[in-house]
């Protein structure tokens, strides 16, 4: 029987191959991402004006649990773990909607406030009883910007607004784009049979693209994305974009060649230019926001199952725009479907390379797989500092 050769050295190099495959596919393992990847950090829930009627509601789930998030008579936003203090049934059983004036649970008609969470009535229990006690739990929700974050941290973490301050301000907008005169325009959720981080390597680096997008190789690098934006020529000095609990901000390049949208991506005042170019906003381990000189595009994904990842797409585009006038949605949302469908294929067929017993995880071109690299690194990282992983 020959020796296998290792595919991660040679004779001049060590390549960095990632984790393991067992966090690909194991159970316990996505447990400890859970844990100590995601339930910390904050993650993209929902646009607010999706919460624009009276009363409405959206929820998010992660692993167990899941958030109902809605507005106060206040209108400021609030969260709730979705289940009653009572008996444990959820308060709601839909992923959107419209609640009443406060939240009631269906099971035995205990309500609460929107407000705090504090339970205003619970049906025929003995007189006397003091109801307050029972409250929702919160968690932790912010608007930035229109997007809506939530969080699972146990302690209040380190707000959006903060560890965005340096990269989003009021007087240079994100990168010069005015994201505040900004709506949402399409929404598009798709469920991929791989394991989050085989979806999330994907997304970081465009070393498959040439041979697998044909369209979005067509738009940028003039049909080479080999040449594009994440190329790293110095591997001495890899640029790194990512660290624990930092948000990035990149500049992508040259915006793709068709408008989609003939009312520009707003600019804040002083920052118009003729030809702007597209930017991302990236938070880690879950999300980025790509402004384009027409209009901006969010991608956001979540575990379902060791195998199975959520991925939601948003399109957004200038107040101004008028559906049927300046912009048809379809082809809105076109570009980046496509990649995201083409993509889809490409993980759930890595993912069930992962769960042969031949398969051992090869090297991370580091020319061409630098941000997957960091992010590995990363994620590491994060377990690292999570004693119970």
């Amino acid at each position: 029987m020959s020796t296998p050769v290792s595919p991660a050295t040679d004779e001049e190099h060590v390549f960095y191959v990632g984790p393991p495959k067992d966090r690909f596919i194991d159970a316990d393992w996505l447990r400890k991402d859970v844990k100590a990847v995601f339930r910390p950090r904050w993650h993209f829930a929902g646009h607010t004006s999706e919460l624009d009627e009276p009363n409405s509601f959206i929820t998010y789930r992660l692993g167990d649990d899941e958030l109902v998030i809605t507005r106060g008579a206040d209108q400021n936003l609030t969260a709730y773990y979705n289940v009653c203090p009572h008996r444990g049934h959820p308060i709601v059983t839909s992923e959107r909607g419209r609640a009443g004036r406060n939240l009631m649970c269906n099971y035995h008609g205990w309500t609460f406030s929107k407000k705090d969470g504090v339970c205003l009535s619970a049906t025929r229990m003995p007189e006397g009883t003091n109801v307050s006690q029972w409250r929702l739990q919160n968690a932790w929700v912010e608007d930035f910007h229109g997007l809506i974050f939530v969080s699972f941290a146990e302690s209040r973490p380190t707000s959006v607004a903060e560890l965005a301050a340096d990269l989003v301000t009021p007087e240079s907008g994100i990168l010069g784009y005015d994201f505040d005169r900004m709506k949402l325009a399409a929404v598009e959720h798709m469920e991929i049979e791989a394991n989050w981080k085989v979806v999330n390597e994907n997304d970081h680096e465009c070393y498959h693209c040439a041979l697998n997008h044909p369209e979005l190789a067509e738009r940028y690098g003039g049909g080479d994305p080999f040449t594009g934006f994440t190329v790293v020529e110095d591997l001495d000095n890899p640029p790194k974009l990512f660290s624990e609990d930092e948000w990035a901000l990149i500049e992508v390049g040259p915006s793709q060649s068709d408008y989609v949208c003939t009312v520009p991506s707003p600019r804040v005042k002083g920052a118009e230019l003729a030809d702007p170019p597209d930017v991302q906003l990236f938070w880690q381990p879950s999300g980025h926001l790509t402004v384009l000189r027409d209009h901006a595009w969010l991608w956001s994904i979540k575990p379902l199952g060791p195998e199975r990842t959520l991925l939601s797409q948003y399109w957004f585009v200038a107040d101004a725009a008028q559906e049927g006038v300046d912009y048809d949605v379809e082809k809105l949302k076109s570009l980046f479907d496509i990649t995201m469908r083409q993509d889809k294929e490409l993980c759930e067929n890595v993912q069930r390379g992962m769960n042969t017993s031949s398969y051992q995880p090869g090297p991370l071109n580091p020319h061409h797989q630098s941000p997957a690299i960091e992010f590995y690194r990363w994620y590491q990282e994060c377990l690292d500092n999570d004693r119970s992983a």
